[in-house]
């Protein structure tokens, strides 16, 4: 029997988003008091800032033309060059008549990026019927590094979690115990201190502390419920997680970040990751970014941009 191993990499790069609505009143008084430049305040944090520029060029080409450009001046601290993506569009009446998307590199030197040309006679198909322009930017930088995030799937949904050693014999079980693990909830949890070391360096260290005869017979999990510890134990002890409803699941993800069990709290993301909400999207998005859950913050953070721009 053929045996199908299936295995899905999350590819993404930590990035900063920046929203800027830009609305000109008397769009073409302001242009001619400026002779033939409309410049936005600056948008702009400690290591990137951004301007956008309205200019009228003149060209010779025979006889005298005059051109209207819009482009997004941009500038960078970082000491390298930095992809970023963009969507700009212009609104009148409240509907939008230009929307443009691309790509372009941010450098260390101030650099311009054209977004359009236009003779300025049509740009009056860019004015409402007030005189106003209105100019919404979007912008996405990726400042990091890539990073992926792997997810193992056999035939099994437990598969790629194996464990080094399989200790369900003991699962639980007061057989050979030598420590009790106390709960939040005041419950009491039979365990076996070599199978908690060998899973996490933090219940390795906690052990290693403890000298001589000195061994304390409990572990007080004060932040860790009972249904919490008994999936942690359930990973520890036997490399399955029986996937968990979703407010179980952020618990989990909570104490397996706390115990450093990265193969845990990546299944967590991904449980998560795919029960996402308009409910739970804004918690979903503070728990990951309290345990450095990488993969599981971007899912959030680019669901609730697609919510914000699907409500707007």
């Amino acid at each position: 029997m053929s045996n199908v191993k299936k295995f899905t990499t999350h590819s993404y790069v930590d990035t900063k988003d920046y929203n800027y609505l830009w609305v000109i009143e008397d769009f073409i008084l302001i242009r001619e008091k400026d002779r033939g430049y409309v410049n936005s305040t600056l948008f702009a944090t400690d290591e990137m800032e951004f301007q956008l520029i309205f200019e009228t060029r003149y060209y010779s080409s025979g006889k005298y033309s005059d051109y209207s450009t819009l482009h997004i001046s941009s500038s960078s601290n970082l000491n390298k060059n930095l992809p970023c993506t963009y969507k700009i569009s212009v609104m009148k009446d409240d509907a939008s008549v230009f929307t443009k998307t691309d790509t372009y590199q941010i450098t260390t030197k101030e650099g311009l990026e054209e977004i359009f040309a236009i003779p300025t006679l049509e740009m009056n198909k860019f004015i409402s019927s007030t005189g106003t322009m209105v100019v919404h930017c979007e912008l996405k930088v990726a400042t990091g590094e890539e990073e992926n995030s792997a997810n193992y799937e056999g035939d099994d949904a437990n598969e790629g979690l194996s464990p080094k050693h399989n200790f369900d014999w003991i699962f639980l079980e007061k057989e050979l115990s030598d420590v009790t693990l106390k709960t939040a909830d005041g419950k009491k949890i039979p365990a076996h201190r070599v199978v908690l070391a060998s899973a996490s360096s933090v219940f390795r260290t906690m052990f290693k502390r403890e000298k001589g005869g000195n061994k304390s017979q409990s572990v007080d999990m004060v932040d860790v419920t009972y249904k919490t510890a008994v999936e942690l134990l359930r990973y520890i002890y036997t490399g399955r997680v029986v996937k968990p409803g979703f407010p179980l699941a952020m618990d989990v993800l909570a104490a397996a970040d706390k115990y450093q069990l990265e193969e845990l709290k990546s299944e967590c993301e991904q449980i998560i990751g795919s029960n996402l909400s308009a409910e739970n999207a804004l918690d979903v998005l503070r728990v990951a970014d309290k345990h450095n859950a990488k993969y599981l913050s971007k899912k959030a953070a680019e669901f609730i941009k697609v919510l914000f721009r699907s409500v707007r």
